[in-house]
């Protein structure tokens, strides 16, 4: 059995910076203009059905990928 580690940055996982989660909620805000952003259901919705995924969520930073052949 062969295991390939993708990846990995060592023992400790990466996460954002403070200006990556600033640059996500800018990017969320220019996308927001011209949608209903008026209450908590409404930016609900926006998240979940108009943002793309990277914006709205995340992914990556602290996941590690092994393959096992």
């Amino acid at each position: 059995m062969n295991v390939i580690l993708w990846e990995i940055r060592g023992s400790l996982p990466g996460s954002f910076s403070a200006s990556d989660v600033r640059r996500k909620i800018a990017v969320a805000l220019l996308a927001s203009r011209g949608h209903d952003v008026s209450n908590v259901e409404a930016i609900d919705a926006f998240i979940y059905r108009i943002l793309p995924f990277p914006v709205a969520g995340t992914y990556g930073c602290n996941t590690a990928c092994l393959e096992l052949q």
